[in-house]
């Protein structure tokens, strides 16, 4: 089967069908109470489950505040941006899947005090989920399919992103809406789609000099890939060769520092059974004809157990040399993986806490934990050696 045949194509997360999206033009009056201080939180996690009755009632009142979405909610993403502030954004839903779902923003200051809040999308199924991302200037705050975007200054000044036509990448551009074929341009605050078009967007990323690098379909023996720079032609580059069996999963292929890094696997038993083989690195200045470095799967103590549930992992940066290598689905219970694909090491990134669940953000070499049964955020800064609450 080609590897990016249609049935193949499984994103990280539901596509939600949005109902409204709440225009977050009019910030909510800053509080400015006592908020937490920073604390070591790596044994329990305590008294702080979401209370799931006040979630749903928020979640079926239309009238509900921004406040009081954040505070029955549980959070959703986190990050860190200038001037030691943080943003999270947090969703109230119902106990299923179907029914009305809605999402706000709180934006904090290092103690963890309000700084401003302010409503976000609005859903009527599956759970409104906002995401977050940092840049120099304050934060990008994300919608689902990418719609929606506003940026947010440090102090919460807000205004929404302009929509621009498609247009060339360029260095400095971002791709801050996993999975979206679109990209931000943080000196002129606007999303646009870059050409040439990458065909099918779920295997494609762009490098820090602004080069496009994407994946084709399995043929002749090998994985293809091409390279587009400065809005050039698709070149071909190297290829991997392999069986038909063997495949880059959607949603892999990502930049990280001066690499571009993409997993493998190979196909189990059925569709829902793979193996992870490992992952392919090249340099993003590597000639076109450069061999993929291949970098074996190699955990240190890992048993065999578990090793085929690696069906469509996704692969996130962490940092200038780390990737992280998170499993879907019913795989979720090998845990993350992280690797320096500098150094080839590969290590099981540690779990804030005893129970599963734990859901995982990565930035600017910065680990959020979120657990959807749990009202706070924890963070780390030691590839998950140690966690700290994150005040809020």
């Amino acid at each position: 089967m080609d590897p990016m045949h249609p049935s193949r194509r499984r994103t990280l997360r539901p596509v939600l069908h949005v109902a409204t999206v709440a225009a977050t033009a009019a910030i909510l009056a800053a509080c400015t109470g006592t908020g937490a201080e920073d604390s070591d939180n790596t044994v329990g996690t305590g008294g702080d489950r979401v209370d799931a009755d006040r979630m749903a009632e928020v979640a079926e009142d239309s009238g509900a505040s921004a406040d009081e979405i954040v505070d029955a909610g549980r959070p959703v993403d986190a990050a860190t941006g200038p001037d030691r502030t943080h943003l999270i954004t947090y969703t109230v839903d119902p106990p299923t899947s179907e029914g009305r779902s809605a999402s706000a923003w709180r934006l904090y200051d290092h103690r963890g005090r309000d700084l401003a809040t302010g409503l976000s999308e609005v859903t009527l199924e599956g759970a409104a989920t906002p995401f977050v991302r940092a840049v120099d200037d304050g934060y990008l705050l994300i919608g689902p399919a990418g719609r929606a975007t506003f940026h947010i200054t440090a102090t919460g000044t807000i205004r929404q992103v302009r929509g621009a036509t498609s247009r060339p990448a360029a260095a400095g551009d971002l791709a801050p809406i996993y999975g979206s074929a679109r990209l931000y341009r943080p000196e002129d605050r606007i999303m646009f789609t870059p050409t040439p078009a990458a065909g099918d967007w779920q295997g494609w990323t762009v490098t820090d000099d602004g080069s496009l690098v994407r994946q084709l379909g399995y043929a002749d023996g090998e994985i293809q890939f091409q390279r587009s720079a400065g809005g050039s032609r698709w070149e071909p580059i190297a290829g991997h060769t392999t069986t038909p069996r063997t495949y880059v999963p959607s949603l892999s292929l990502t930049a990280v520092g001066d690499h571009v890094v993409t997993a493998l696997t190979t196909e189990g038993s059925d569709l829902e059974h793979a193996t992870l083989d490992g992952l392919l690195v090249r340099r993003t200045d590597a000639p076109s004809d450069a061999a993929w470095k291949f970098l074996p799967t190699d955990v240190p103590g890992d048993a065999d157990s578990g090793r085929d549930r690696w069906w469509e992992p996704a692969v996130r940066t962490l940092d200038d040399t780390t990737v992280a290598l998170v499993p879907t689905g019913e795989s979720a219970a090998n845990g993350t993986l992280l690797v320096d694909v500098t150094t080839s090491t590969w290590t099981r990134l540690p779990a804030p806490g005893t129970e599963g669940g734990w859901e995982y953000e990565f930035e600017d070499g910065r680990i959020y934990a979120i657990h959807p049964e749990r009202n706070h955020t924890r963070v780390s800064t030691d590839l998950g050696a140690t966690w700290t609450r994150l005040p809020h």
